[in-house]
């Protein structure tokens, strides 16, 4: 019998590089699998850490940007399927650098 919710595939903690500090809020990105795009989003409790995504399993290509900093990207990010879809969310830290 499978879980009534869905684990997000891929879960994103967002942080100032120099700081070390929460920097998801004002955040976004993306996940991609070929055709598949899937935004990343702030959590419903607001966090201010962490940008997560729906879809499945597979390989992705992760992508966090926000105003002031360079772009993060993590290419070929393994999602494993299980049973009931996601087997355990991918959790990733992108540690953001400010722009001059």
């Amino acid at each position: 019998m499978c879980p009534q919710w869905i684990l997000a595939p891929i879960v994103v903690e967002v942080r100032d590089a120099a700081t070390g500090e929460p920097a998801a809020v004002g955040g976004s990105g993306s996940i991609r699998n070929g055709n598949f795009v899937s935004a990343l989003m702030l959590p419903a409790r607001d966090e201010k850490l962490s940008l997560y995504s729906s879809g499945g399993p597979g390989t992705y290509d992760v992508v966090v940007q926000k105003p002031g900093y360079a772009n993060w990207v993590r290419r070929d990010v393994y999602v494993r399927g299980g049973k009931c879809g996601v087997e355990r969310s991918v959790v990733l830290r992108a540690d953001l650098t400010r722009t001059p």
